[in-house]
């Protein structure tokens, strides 16, 4: 409901308005250590972090995820799983080629990235006494 990337900088990749909502959260700015250089380090990374990301919006309750991404990345995420949808047209920027989109979180969702990146057990970890979580 407060300003975020997709609704300051990025509205216009979406075609109907950005979505806001106490259970819709913005997570455009999702990346992984840049150290990775092979592609497969990468993927795996990807993986992991979109089950954290899973597991976090299931805890607070989150129903809905929107970013803006590269779309050659799309196709990752649909294959680890993700139910999503776009919110409007891809287009360029600066030769590669963006959109946004939207993701259904669901407990079904979780079960499949997690299945499909080989996890059988959470990523994040919850600490007892401590009211944060943090990646495992």
């Amino acid at each position: 409901t407060q300003p975020h990337l997709m609704s300051e900088i990025l509205s216009d990749y979406c075609a109907t308005g950005v979505p806001r909502g106490q259970d819709i959260y913005e997570i455009s700015r999702y990346c992984y250590n840049p150290n990775y250089m092979r592609p497969r380090d990468r993927f795996d990374a990807m993986k992991q972090m979109m089950c954290g990301v899973m597991e976090c919006s299931i805890l607070y309750g989150w129903k809905n995820l929107t970013f803006v991404q590269h779309t050659a990345i799309s196709s990752h995420c649909l294959a680890c799983g993700w139910d999503m949808r776009p919110l409007g047209l891809p287009r360029e920027d600066h030769g590669l080629i963006y959109a946004a989109f939207q993701v259904n979180v669901t407990l079904e969702g979780l079960q499949a990235v997690r299945k499909n990146a080989g996890n059988l057990q959470p990523v994040l970890k919850i600490i007892p006494g401590i009211s944060r979580v943090t990646a495992a």
